[in-house]
């Protein structure tokens, strides 16, 4: 019998494991922790610090194909 004690217990962990950590991430204080303060894009000196090596690279790229036709 310790076959289905044993399937019990994993069902149970696969149900519950999954549910729980949902149940932990969605919590308002992990939001607010960790989430909450994040940003998806840099700040805005380094943006303009890309952009213009962006465009830096862009120029070099087009004297590079003017030169070789």
């Amino acid at each position: 019998m310790a076959g289905s004690r044993l399937e019990v217990a994993r069902f149970g962990m696969y149900l519950f494991f999954p549910i729980g950590l949902m149940y932990y991430f969605g919590l308002p204080y992990y939001f607010e922790k960790y989430i909450k303060n994040t940003s998806l894009l840099p700040p805005k000196e380094e943006l303009q610090k890309n952009k213009d090596l962006l465009e830096k690279y862009r120029i070099e790229r087009e004297k590079r194909q003017t030169h070789d036709d």
